[in-house]
């Protein structure tokens, strides 16, 4: 489910050194203008900077990237005037290919192999013993029948039975796997479009192959101990958030992150163990570590933890020509071209509004309410009590949804101070004119700032501090709970 598509990633490898109009001097300019004009913090910084210091770190990295013509030493540079800012979410990023692939630009030859369904269970049948890489596999988008080769009995071809997607047809060879001395296996396989061949080693768990970015389940042979492809991703991929019940009585969430793909997990979740969640009186919400995202993953619990309406502020974003341009490409326009020319022109009113505060801060749609509330009809009865664990690697959306689920009575956050890195939010990345470098900036700004608010500055804090000397803070902050029940009498 939330498996990196390494295909995704390949492309042909750029050079490391610049091309001749990648001069750094340039790229500082194109860094400086973007921090200047559509940085949401770029007003509340500088006017705390020492002027002084920030005019001599401007003026030192100008001169030096006058001379630099390699990109790792330019980023390097320009990097300790975007760190001035002491910004989580400003990052000056080199975006150098995590996998290296050779592009002969030769095309790739399918092979094809005519033996239906029918004839590979027939073969199957006949054998003592299959290979355990052997037998008919599936997974949401083809069925697979791999095969020992009549060649090599060390490799096997993978041959669609059956395809949803129209690229491949029944018979062609989708994936070889190769066994080793060491009985380990390899499985190279052909991307969905046919475009690049992507090799990874094979890990079986009870009916699952896993080749990290191909994930099959057995059909046949019938495996007595079955798992589905979802239940098998949920469980091991480490990204995604985990639900499990330790006690009888307490329901534990872990969220590493709050990435917008873990919507359906955090979903899934919730439908698969809805009767358990109704009747767990205590919620442990981990979010140690927790790197951020979305708040809308996290905030599909609040009906759960919700006793009174919840206070949201909201965030202005800083009103710019490069900034709309960045979000309406990036989240309307493909929206916007499904409507009639009626809808478009009422839309083009609205965004002909907004384009005269350029230079300010607003909302794009021009309704600039300070403040959001959210709220639910009904209180639900359990869980009746909710602990909140962070510490100082809780980022971002992560806090937020901290202020936001602490203001329910159910809930007690414990831990330590986070990181403090939510003041300046909805990050935009703009290209420089070297491919290898580019710029992550946060284009709006929290209303809480105009109230001399600063989680930035100040954290969130836990309501309890948890002593240094506990190991385990799952353990601790359930008898936390258990001793407050206690003195409550329940």
């Amino acid at each position: 489910m939330n498996r990196l598509i390494l295909s995704l990633l390949f492309f042909i490898v750029r050079t490391i050194a610049f091309g001749q109009n990648c001069k750094c001097d340039s790229t500082f300019q194109i860094v400086k203008h973007h921090i200047e004009t559509n940085y949401a913090g770029w007003f509340d910084k500088t006017k705390q900077f020492d002027k002084a210091k920030f005019l001599e770190i401007t003026n030192e990295v100008t001169l030096n990237t006058k001379v630099i013509s390699n990109d790792s030493l330019c980023h390097k540079e320009i990097k300790k005037y975007v760190n001035y800012f002491q910004d989580g979410h400003l990052h000056l990023n080199l975006n150098r290919p995590k996998f290296q692939v050779t592009n002969n630009n030769k095309p790739i030859v399918i092979e094809k192999i005519g033996i239906s369904e029918t004839e590979m269970l027939t073969y199957f049948k006949s054998l003592k013993q299959l290979d355990k890489v052997e037998g008919i596999w599936e997974n949401n988008n083809y069925k697979i029948g791999i095969i020992k080769s009549k060649a090599n009995p060390n490799i096997f071809n993978g041959i669609i039975i059956s395809s949803k997607n129209e690229n491949w047809m029944a018979g062609e060879v989708k994936l070889v796997a190769e066994k080793n001395k060491s009985n380990s296996y390899k499985l190279k396989f052909i991307t969905g479009d046919k475009a690049e061949t992507i090799e990874n080693s094979i890990v079986f768990f009870k009916n699952i192959l896993d080749a990290q970015d191909l994930i099959l389940s057995r059909v046949f042979p019938v495996s007595n101990d079955l798992v589905s492809i979802d239940d098998y991703t949920l469980e091991t991929d480490p990204t995604n958030p985990k639900l499990s019940f330790p006690k009888k009585d307490i329901a534990l969430w872990t969220f590493p992150n709050l990435y917008p793909q873990n919507m359906d997990v955090v979903k899934l979740l919730l439908k698969k163990n809805k009767s358990k969640l109704e009747t767990t009186k205590n919620w442990i919400i981990d979010l140690r570590g927790n790197e951020g995202g979305d708040v809308r993953v996290g905030n599909l619990l609040l009906p759960y933890l919700y006793t009174k309406p919840i206070v949201w502020s909201n965030e202005f974003s800083r009103l710019s020509e490069d900034n709309f341009n960045k979000w309406f490409s990036t989240y309307i326009k493909d929206y916007y071209e499904t409507l009639s020319k009626e809808k478009q022109q009422q839309l083009d009113s609205v965004f002909a509004v907004t384009k005269t505060h350029f230079g300010q801060f607003g909302n794009w749609d021009n309704e600039n309410k300070i403040a959001d509330t959210i709220t639910f009809e009904k209180k639900m009865k359990t869980p009746e009590k909710v602990v909140l664990l962070i510490d100082k690697n809780t980022f971002s959306s992560g806090e937020l949804f901290t202020i936001l689920a602490r203001q329910s009575d159910k809930v007690i956050v414990m831990g330590e101070k986070t990181t403090g890195c939510i003041d300046y939010g909805n990050v935009m990345t703009y290209k420089t004119n070297c491919s290898s470098i580019s710029l992550s900036l946060p284009s709006s700004r929290n209303n809480w700032l105009d109230q001399g608010i600063s989680i930035d500055r100040d954290k969130v804090q836990p309501d309890i501090y948890i002593p240094k000397n506990i190991k385990n803070w799952v353990d601790y902050s359930y008898n936390k709970m258990k001793e407050q029940t206690k003195k409550n009498g329940r």
